[in-house]
C-alpha cells in the first residue's frame, strides 16, 4: 500500500505538474532544491506525479478537440495548419487501421454445446 504524502510533498508535486522548474518549485514551496529532488526520486510520490500529469492531460482533451474542430471549420486558417489538423484528427481516429481491415476476410465461428 502506498504511503500517504505530506501537504508539502503534494504541493511540490502539483507545482511540478504545472511545469515549474526545480528551483522555482523550491522557492514557491519554501524548501530547498534537494527536498524537491527527494520527492521526485520517491517511487510512491513519483507515481502520484504521473497520475496527476495524466489527469491534467485528460482535462485538456476536450479543449484540444474543440480547437482542432475550430481550425478545420475556419476558412481563414492557413492551408498548412488545415493539413496538420486534418492529419492529427485522422491519425487519432485510427482510420488507416480501419481501412486496412475492410479488405480482410471476416470469419464467424459458431460453436454448439
Amino acid at each position: 500500500m502506498a504511503k500517504r504524502g505530506t501537504e508539502l510533498q503534494y504541493k511540490i508535486i502539483d507545482l511540478l505538474v504545472e511545469g515549474k522548474k526545480r528551483k522555482e518549485v523550491a522557492e514557491i514551496a519554501g524548501c530547498d532544491i534537494q527536498t524537491v529532488d527527494r520527492i521526485k526520486a520517491d517511487p510512491d510520490l513519483r507515481q502520484r506525479y504521473y497520475e496527476r500529469c495524466q489527469e491534467a492531460i485528460q482535462d485538456l482533451v476536450p479543449l484540444a478537440i474543440y480547437r482542432l474542430r475550430e481550425l478545420l471549420r475556419d476558412d481563414k486558417t492557413q492551408g498548412s495548419v488545415h493539413v496538420a489538423a486534418t492529419r492529427e484528427v485522422l491519425d487519432r481516429t485510427h482510420l488507416r487501421e480501419i481501412l486496412e481491415n475492410t479488405n480482410k476476410e471476416i470469419k464467424i465461428v459458431v460453436s454448439y454445446e
